[in-house]
């Protein structure tokens, strides 16, 4: 009588194991999708910056853009424009 006993009351607690359990899998499974709708809006912001970024500093001023900032001043006419829509750019997204 006392193995029926005890196997009657393992069979009263598997419903709330598996209960437990799917609970657990379900806080996983949403944290995992939070992460993963997180990480997908980063990246799409990031792309957004980078397309931005991109228009202005366009390949045929990076040359020149390159050697104004390690110090050319006589590049500095030329990337003028180019500084300042930048650093507009910057000051939108970043303050």
């Amino acid at each position: 009588m006392g193995i029926d006993h005890r196997a009657s009351r393992v069979m009263e607690m598997i419903p709330a194991v598996t209960a437990v359990v799917g609970r657990l899998v379900a806080v996983g499974t949403l944290t995992n999708a939070v992460r993963q709708y997180r990480r997908k809006v980063h990246l799409e912001i990031f792309r957004v910056y980078a397309d931005r970024y991109n228009a202005i500093v366009t390949p045929n001023i990076y040359q020149k853009w390159e050697r104004a900032l390690q110090g050319d001043r006589e590049q500095w006419p030329d990337v003028a424009p180019t500084m300042l829509q930048y650093l507009n750019l910057c000051g939108r997204n970043f303050i």
